[in-house]
Order: C-alpha cells, then sequence, then structure tokens
C-alpha cells in the first residue's frame, strides 16, 4: 500500500486499479452484424448536455424506429457501445488525460463526440432485456457500461462518467430488488447546509438490501460499480464538501459499508485492488486539500472560530452521526476522514504484505494534523493535541492486527507527545503495545466508523525473556522509568540498557533518551539507592560500546558525578571510598572519550574534565568542612590536577577559554590549590602543601583585577604566619608559581594585595623557619619549569620581574623577625644578592631601605650577622638620578638620617663589653645613606619624600651614636651629631617659600607649597595634611626608634 506522497508507487497503484477494474467490467458484447452510429445533434452544445439529451431522446428514438426488430436493436446497440469503448481505449493507451498539456489528437469534445450515442444504446439493451426478462443480460450491460465508466475514469474525464454511474447505479439497484422511487430525502442538517457546488456524493450511498446472497455475476458487478463511483465521485470533491464527506463516510450508507465486497464474490487480488483504490482515492481528494487564504476583508467563518474539538471526548467515542453536532475543526476533520481511509485500507487482503507502509502513513497523517493544526489562529494546547492524536491512533491500533518495524516507529513518535504532557499512563499503554507478544490475539473491529467507540489499548504484559522486546520496546521502557522515577521501572530501563549495548548499533534517539534517564536516577535515590546505582552502571556500560553515539559518554559522566555526591557520607568512611571510584571512572570515560574520532565537539572534553574537577572540590569541601582533611587530599588533588587539565584544552580550542564555564573554572583555580595546601598542613605534609601554596598564588596573581588594592595585610594573613609545615612549603610554592605566570598585562603590579602577602609568608616561614632551606627564599626559582607557551612567557616576564621583587621586599619583611635564626640570616643574604640582581640601579632608594633595616639588625644582633656597610647606604641615597625610586625622593632625607643613626649605633656597639656581641656587625656607610636621601629625582620613591629629613636627621644620629660607640675621634661624632640636629631643625621649623603672585588675596591655603607647579601626577601622589588617610607605610618606618636613638645622642 504506496502513500499519496510518493508519486511513483501512486500511479503504479493507480494504474493497477484501472487494470483490474477493466477486467471486471469490460465482458465485450461481440455484435454479429455491424449498424452505424447515431448522428450527432449540434456542435453547439457541451459534452455533458450532448450526452445527457441522448439520454433523454432514447424513447424517442425507441419510437421512430419501430420497424427494427429487438434483435437489431440489440445488434446495433452493441456495435454503439463497443466503437465507443474501442475509441476510449485507444486515448487510454495514447496516454493523453484532461488537463495533460501538449499536443495531441485528442480533446474532450472528440470524447464526448466518441460516447454521446452510448446512453441510448444502453437504455435500448436495458429495455429490450427486461422485456425477455433476461437477468443475466441485464447484468452484462451494466458491466459493459462500467467498462466504459472505466475508461472515462482513466482519462479524467469525471463528469461524463457520472452521468453514467447514475443510470448504472439505478440499474444494478433494480437487479438487487431495490426501487428508488423518489430522491433521499435530506438531513435537517443538510437541509439548513448546502454545498456550494452539486456533487453526485449520493452515488456512494446505497439503501437497505435484500439480505438472500445476489448471484455472483451481480456481485461483482456492484463491487466494480463501488470502485469507479468512489474515484469518480472524490474526483470532484473541494474543500467545501470535507464535513459531507465525513458523514459519508462515518454513515451506515456508504456503500463499502452497506455492502462491503466479500472474498467469495471477487478474487484476493481484485478485492485487494478495490480497498487500495479507495485508500487511494481519498488521499488524493481535493476534499482534504486546505482552504485558499481568505482576503483581508473577509469576515471569518465561525468555523475558524470554534474550539478544538480536542476539548471535548474523543472524536470516535459518541454513538450518533457527530458531523453535526461535535463540529470539529477543518484540521480535525481531515484527520478523521484519513482515519476513515486507514480503516478501509485495513481491510485489504494484501495488508500484511504492506503493513509498514501502513503506519508509516498513519505516523505522516498524524504529522500532518499536528503541523497544520499547530499554524491554525487558534491552536490547542498539546495536550489536546496528544488527545486527538491519541484517539487517532488507537482507532488503528485496535482495528488493525498487523505490526511492524514502522509500527515501532509510530509508538515512538506517539510517546514524544505523551512525554511532553507527562502522561504516565500513557506512556505505559504506548509500552503494552511495543512489548506485546506476536501471539498476542487482535481481533479487528467489525463497524471501521468513526461513531463507534474504539476498544481500549491492550494492557501492558510482562515479557518472560529480554529477547522478546524490540528495540522500540527496550526504549519505551527508558521513556517510562524517565517519567515516573519508579523503582521498578528503574530496574527494568537498566535492563533494556543491557540489552541495547548488546546491539551493534543504537538509535538515533538513545542519547537523549539516556540523558533523561540519567536525571531520573537523582529523583529515584531516595527511593532506591540500588536501582540508581544499576541504571549508572548500565549507562556506563552503553557509553563504552565503540560504535554507540559518543553523546552517551556525556551522560555517563553526569551520571557517575551525582551518584558520587550522592554516595559521599562524611560520617561513614565506606563511602569515600565509593565516590572516589565514581569519579575514577568518569575520569577514565573521559579520557577514552578524547580518542574517539567521532566526537562532534572539540569542547566537550574540556568540558568533562571541568565538571570532573568541580565534582572533586565539592567531595573535598565537604570532608573539610566536617574536619576530614586528610581523607580530603585525594579530591582536591585531583580536582587540581583535572582543572588545569581542562583549561589546558580550552585554551587551545578558538573561543574555548571565554567560556562562561571555564572562565568560572580559571576564576576558583587559587582557592582549589589553597584547600590543598591546607589539608596537606593538616595532615603534616609541609613540603606539598608549600608547593600547593606556591600553585595558589600564581593562579591568585593571574587573576587579580587591574583596579586591586595590594597594599595591607588582613588579619588571615596575620594568622596564617604561623604555619609550619613542610607540605605547606611546596604547595605554596606552585600557587605562587601559577599566580604570577598568568597575570594579564594589566594588572597593576606596583603593590601587592593581601592574598599575595599571605601566600609568600607562607612560603617562607614554612620554608625557613621549619624546613631549614634558605634557598626556598628566591622565588624567581619557581619560574624555571614552568610549562607555559613560549609566547606567554615573553609577554609576562616583565611583570614576573616585578611581581617577584615585590615579593622578595615581602620576604625581607618576614625574615627581619627571624633574623635571631642563622638559617634566616643566610636566607637574608640570599634575598640581598637576589634583589640586587632584580632591582639592578633602578631601585636606589628601594635598596638603601634594605641596607638600612639591615644595619638595624646589625646594631640589634647578638651574634654573626648580615655585614652592610653604612657608607655603601650614603652613597646610594646621595645618587641624583633616583629612575624608577623617584616617588620615593621625600624620604631620601629620612633614610639618610637613619643611616647616620644607625652607623653611629653600630660604632657605640663596636665599644661595649664583650658579652653584648658575639661577633662582627654589618658595616652601613651613613655618607651612603645620606647620600640616597639627598638625591634629587626620587623616582618611585616620591611618595615618600616628607620623611627624607627625618630619615637624614636619624641617618647623623645613629651614626654618632656607631662613631661613639666605636670610640672613633669626638670630632668625627660631633659631626654627625650636628649634621642630625639641622635636619631635626628643619622638621621641627619648615622653610616657608614665597606664595606667588597669582594666589595673592585669595583664601589662606592650610599649608606652605612650593612655587614650582605641580603636575598632574604629583597631585596624586602627594597627600594632604588634613587627610585622615595616613601615608604609605614604609618598609622601615620606625619613629619610635629615632626617637629612642635622639635621647642616646
Amino acid at each position: 500500500m504506496p502513500p499519496t506522497s510518493r508519486s511513483h508507487k501512486s500511479t503504479k497503484s493507480a494504474s493497477k486499479v484501472e487494470e483490474v477494474t477493466d477486467g471486471v467490467a469490460n465482458l465485450k458484447i461481440r455484435s454479429k452484424a455491424t449498424a452505424s452510429k447515431a448522428e450527432a445533434t449540434t456542435k453547439q452544445e457541451s459534452p455533458a448536455d450532448k450526452l445527457r439529451n441522448s439520454m433523454a431522446t432514447a424513447s424517442k428514438a425507441e419510437a421512430t424506429t419501430k420497424q427494427e426488430s429487438p434483435a437489431d436493436k440489440l445488434r446495433n446497440s452493441m456495435v454503439t457501445i463497443n466503437e465507443a469503448s474501442q475509441t476510449l481505449s485507444s486515448a487510454v493507451k495514447s496516454g493523453w488525460k484532461l488537463g495533460s498539456e501538449g499536443d495531441s489528437e485528442w480533446s474532450l469534445g472528440k470524447i464526448s463526440k466518441a460516447i454521446e450515442s452510448v446512453p441510448g444504446a444502453l437504455t435500448t439493451l436495458r429495455a429490450v432485456y427486461k422485456e425477455q426478462g433476461k437477468t443475466e443480460k441485464l447484468v452484462d450491460v451494466e458491466r459493459a457500461a462500467l467498462g466504459i465508466v472505466s475508461k472515462l475514469n482513466g482519462l479524467r474525464v469525471y463528469t461524463l462518467s457520472l452521468d453514467l454511474l447514475g443510470a448504472i447505479r439505478t440499474g444494478i439497484l433494480s437487479l438487487l430488488g431495490v426501487e428508488e422511487v423518489e430522491e433521499r430525502p435530506k438531513s435537517r442538517s443538510a437541509r439548513s447546509k448546502s454545498s456550494t457546488q452539486p456533487t453526485h456524493i449520493n452515488l456512494l450511498r446505497l439503501p437497505v438490501l435484500s439480505s438472500s446472497t445476489p448471484p455472483q455475476p451481480l456481485q461483482v458487478a456492484l463491487a466494480t460499480f463501488q470502485a469507479h463511483s468512489i474515484k469518480a465521485v472524490l474526483a470532484t470533491l473541494t474543500h467545501t464538501h470535507l464535513e459531507e464527506l465525513h458523514g459519508l463516510l462515518t454513515s451506515p450508507e456508504f456503500s463499502l459499508t452497506r455492502s462491503p465486497p466479500t472474498s467469495g464474490a471477487l478474487p484476493t487480488e481484485q478485492l485487494s485492488t478495490l480497498y487500495v483504490g479507495t485508500f487511494q482515492a481519498l488521499a488524493a481528494s481535493g476534499a482534504l486539500s486546505p482552504p485558499p487564504t481568505p482576503a483581508p476583508t473577509t469576515t471569518t467563518t465561525t468555523r475558524s472560530t470554534r474550539a478544538p474539538s480536542a476539548t471535548r471526548k474523543t472524536s470516535g467515542s459518541s454513538k450518533s452521526a457527530p458531523a453535526a453536532k461535535s463540529c470539529p475543526v477543518p484540521e480535525e476533520l481531515a484527520l478523521l476522514v484519513r482515519k476513515q481511509a486507514l480503516l478501509i485500507l485495513a481491510r485489504s487482503p494484501s495488508l500484511e504484505k504492506d503493513t509498514n507502509l501502513f503506519w508509516d502513513q498513519a505516523l505522516k497523517w498524524g504529522a500532518i494534523y499536528v503541523k497544520s493544526v499547530s499554524a491554525s489562529p487558534s491552536p490547542p494546547t498539546e495536550s489536546q493535541i496528544t488527545q486527538t492524536l491519541s484517539q487517532f491512533f488507537m482507532d488503528l491500533v485496535s482495528s488493525v492486527p498487523v505490526r511492524g518495524p514502522r509500527f515501532e516507529a509510530m509508538c515512538e513518535w506517539w510517546m514524544r507527545f505523551a512525554k511532553k504532557t507527562k502522561d504516565t499512563e500513557l506512556i505505559r499503554r504506548i509500552s503494552g503495545l511495543l512489548q506485546g507478544s506476536e501471539d498476542e490475539p487482535r481481533t479487528p473491529t467489525k463497524t471501521h466508523s468513526a461513531d463507534t467507540k474504539a476498544p481500549p489499548l491492550p494492557e501492558t504484559k510482562t515479557i518472560p525473556s529480554e529477547t522478546r522486546q524490540t528495540p522500540a520496546a527496550l526504549l519505551a521502557t527508558l521513556d517510562r522509568a524517565s517519567l515516573s522515577t519508579d523503582p521498578g521501572d528503574m530496574n527494568a530501563a537498566a535492563g533494556a540498557l543491557l540489552t541495547l549495548s548488546r546491539n551493534t548499533t543504537a538509535d538515533s534517539s538513545l542519547p537523549q533518551r539516556v540523558s533523561d534517564l540519567r536525571k531520573a536516577c537523582a529523583k529515584c535515590w531516595a527511593k532506591d539507592k540500588d536501582a540508581s546505582r544499576r541504571v549508572v552502571e548500565a549507562i556506563v556500560i552503553c557509553a563504552q560500546v565503540p560504535d554507540f553515539p559518543p553523546e552517551l559518554t556525556v551522560s555517563a559522566v553526569d551520571a557517575l558525578l551525582t551518584l558520587s555526591r550522592n554516595e559521599l557520607n562524611t560520617g561513614d568512611y565506606e563511602t569515600y571510598e565509593k565516590a572516589s571510584e565514581g569519579v575514577g571512572k568518569a575520569l577514565k570515560l573521559a579520557e577514552a572519550f578524547a580518542t574517539r574520532s567521532d566526537a562532534p565537539d572539540q569542547n566537550t572534553h574540556p568540558t568533562l574534565l571541568r565538571a570532573i574537577s568541580n565534582t572533586g572540590y565539592t567531595l573535598a569541601g565537604a570532608l573539610y568542612n566536617a574536619t576530614r582533611a586528610t581523607q580530603a587530599i585525594g579530591f582536591v588533588q585531583q580536582s587540581c590536577l583535572v582543572g588545569e587539565q581542562a583549561l589546558a584544552l580550552a585554551d587551545a580550542q578558538p573561543g574555548g577559554s571565554k567560556d562562561k564555564e571555564i572562565v568560572a573554572l580559571r576564576d576558583h583555580m587559587p582557592r582549589r590549590w589553597e584547600l590543598l595546601a591546607i589539608c596537606r598542613l593538616k595532615s603534616t605534609d609541609r613540603r606539598g602543601a608549600v608547593e600547593a601554596y606556591g600553585k595558589a598564588l600564581v593562579w591568585y596573581i593571574a587573576l587579580l583585577p587591574p583596579s586591586v588594592e595590594t597594599e595591607k595585610l588582613d588579619d588571615k594573613t596575620n594568622h596564617l604566619k604561623s604555619t609550619d609545615r613542610r607540605g605547606a612549603v611546596e604547595a605554596y610554592g606552585k600557587a605562587l608559581v601559577w599566580y604570577i605566570a598568568l597575570l594579564p598585562p594589566s594588572v597593576e603590579t606596583e603593590k601587592l594585595d593581601d592574598k599575595t602577602n599571605h601566600l609568600v609568608s607562607q612560603l617562607v616561614a614554612i620554608s625557613v623557619g621549619e624546613l631549614f632551606d634558605p634557598e626556598s627564599v628566591l622565588l624567581s626559582r619557581l619560574f624555571a619549569n614552568l610549562d607555559v607557551d613560549d609566547k606567554v612567557v615573553c609577554l609576562m616576564m616583565e611583570r614576573v620581574v616585578k611581581v617577584v621583587c615585590l615579593m622578595m621586599e615581602r620576604v625581607v619583611k618576614v625574615l627581619e623577625d627571624m633574623m635571631h635564626k642563622p638559617i634566616a640570616q643566610k636566607a637574608m643574604e640570599l634575598v640581598v644578592e637576589e634583589l640586587g640582581r632584580l632591582w639592578g640601579d633602578e631601585h636606589p632608594i628601594k635598596r638603601a631601605k634594605l641596607l638600612i633595616s639591615l644595619l638595624k639588625h646589625e646594631y640589634h644582633a647578638s651574634g654573626p650577622t648580615v655585614k652592610v656597610s653604612p657608607e655603601e647606604v650614603l652613597e646610594l641615597l646621595s645618587t641624583g638620578n633616583l629612575k624608577r625610586d623617584a616617588q620615593f625622593k621625600s624620604h631620601v632625607a629620612e633614610y639618610i638620617a637613619q643611616t647616620h643613626i644607625w652607623s653611629a649605633l653600630l660604632l657605640h656597639k663596636s665599644n661595649a663589653p664583650t658579652t653584648e656581641s658575639s661577633g662582627p656587625a654589618v658595616k652601613v656607610s651613613p655618607e651612603e645613606v645620606l647620600e640616597l636621601l639627598s638625591t634629587g629625582n626620587l623616582k618611585r620613591d616620591a611618595q615618600f619624600k616628607p620623611h627624607v629629613a627625618e630619615y637624614i636627621a636619624q641617618t647623623h644620629i645613629w651614626s654618632a651614636l656607631l662613631l661613639h660607640k666605636s670610640n672613633a675621634p669626638t670630632t668625627e661624632v660631633a659631626t654627625q651629631a650636628s649634621a642630625a640636629s639641622e635636619k631635626l631643625l628643619e622638621m621641627v621649623n619648615p622653610v616657608v617659600e614665597p606664595v606667588s603672585a597669582k594666589s595673592a588675596g585669595k583664601k589662606p591655603v592650610g599649608r606652605t607649597r612650593s612655587v614650582s607647579r605641580r603636575t598632574a601626577k604629583d597631585k596624586e601622589t602627594a597627600l594632604p595634611k588634613d587627610s585622615n588617610k595616613p601615608p604609605a607605610p614604609l618598609v622601615l618606618d620606625d619613629r619610635t626608634g629615632l626617637v629612642q636613638s635622639m635621647g642616646k645622642v
């Protein structure tokens, strides 16, 4: 049974109908003599009028030929019919059809002229044989007339064939013993609503026939009439006759319903052709064509505004004709007519051979209904559409006993609507249809009318073995479990997945179904954990099948991670292993996915790794919060490593690094490394902790926003200074590397923020104070083995140097509190050397500050210390070009003062008793400090300019003390003391500079200012005296020590 949408098959079936019906009806009546044809009436008459006039004047012709004997009448009529039949056969063989294009000798006029004498000849034959009482001959006459109609239908000249069919119908009914005296009265609905065009639809109605079985030739004639009348009448209908056609098909008067042909009357092949031809005529009828689009000024009809009938009970459930009462919309009427066409086709003896085409056509017509009704002005809801479709399919399923692969496809498509409306009962019934055994009894309904209530769908049956289930039934099991989340359905779904995994190929819809089932597992966990575990295990097995879609891996990984999160119970040690096992399986699936050549998207692999990393961090956080830090190490370490792998793969893909999920992962990496470091500290793994802290530091610096404040230490940083674990040192080191390596160019690196200070403090405190590793303070070594792209390294190295310099300054601050330890002094020497290498001659002020701090330490130390020359410090401070330290120019005088003071104190200390000093101290030259403080260009130390005078005073004071301590000549001590006093006086009584003439007469200023104009940069760096914000603290800001030193002098 070919669908109407396939033109080549439709043509083949149509020709088959014509061939068979010709064989039934064209019983040639051979004439024994020839006779001349009747002359044509008038050329001005239309072909149909000519034929009707010929039939009307038949009796008159009989009266004018009284001289002819009955034998002559029969002979002449037979010759007329035969000649017309031969003419039509020639036209059929030529391939001409009404409406065909191209030049041809045939035309409608020629065909009409050829058969204009046929009605009269048929009338003569009927009259003669009726007078003679030859009933069998009368049947032959009707079959000969049907032969003419068959050829006219083949030529698509339906108007001529319909005129002949009216007389044929009357003759056959007369032979059956039924006499229609008057026209069948119309119903009240028909009287109130008449068609806009006249139709011959009554030709398809039959009155109640006698219960006795007619002769076989008469049964053949009736069946042939049914075939040809259905084809001719349906071909002339339009969309305005749709409701009338539906009423006919659902009426008991319909000819195929009133008197269906039987296999005893017609051969099986001809009987099949009759039903197939009727189906094709209905499918191709113009009544099913959509109405033309109305003009903008056309008033909307009542029908277009009616509510969809899906809101009522199904169309086939009422016991009376619903055409006038239910008033379904045109789209639903078309679906009901198509359903009747399929039910007629279901009677065909050859249905078993065309089962797939039958269900495929049902699926297509269901799709046409959904598309058309969705585009209507008042579309119904999804629930209403599903209800209408369900009744359509239920009527077909309950009436058609055969199944097939396309039946399963139809059920799967039907299942989609049930899933949308979440109708679990409908899903269960569809699953029962798919799982029904082959020997299940199915009895077709005897009545194929839509007015008869369809029997319910067969209930779901228990399948004795998996081998009896078809793939469609297995997929339906997955759908049912996805909606119900019932443990029993979940166990069945697990079995269905295992059965599907044994196949070599998978249905294209399997990934989506597995994804829905994965979501149902999470809901089923609270009901039955074992059922959820079985489903997840089955999903993993399906994902490992080589030829299955790669999308299954995504669902499998997600299911494993969800199961791992559900499995973890922080109070149960056995669940730790289960959760870890699930994450490990997910990682193996992700690695296997990377090797597949049929992966749909290159970004899928990074996404899988990101999900695994996130799950590991979540599990680790849960364990850490439950004071299970040691058990959390494995999860968070895997999270860090897999996360970095995901970021590396995403960065390698075009646009992959901009994905919002990847960006979120990148922002979260410092926290993960820091959590690893903390967990290692709690488990006494100091070196591992330092490594993790280093990685956290690198990531943190990489993600600093441009406007971040990096000046002060917070409470958390100060609290973590006391950490002293070897594992922490390694963790901090790795964090530091990654933090800096990914530092974007736009980030400000003049200062360090709280997090950086914290990480550096942890590194120095643990590695130097606990691990006795002074070389760990050389933070630049962290970048030696940095595994990043060369281009990235080139872009970041300048920033890296700046940040390392700042961190080394932080190292100095940390080491100052540890200088009583020899290992810290060794570390300080390495720091001074490293900073000297990094700074070069670009930072004289910073270098002077560092040396001053060493002078201070040398004075207070009781053992061997780092030796610093005060002259070197003063030389640095007295340089004229401060280069990058220009911002600290205001602090030069202060640093020079400090240099002199600490130099003096060291000289004084050198003359103290032996018990006060056990070894040589660091030598610092006060002149060097004073030189640094007297430089004009402070470069980056411009913010410390207000402290220059103070530092110069301190330098002189401490220089004097050192001279005094070393028993130097009094003149040298006095010189230093005098210089200090001068600077102190300058600080107490600053020189007031003259006010410019432009400012005269204006409001008084709160402080003196320089005559020279300030630049915009100076205005930003200078701080007003009345500001509540304290100046930026110096690395070596010690005013208390200055006062004490003055007292000593």
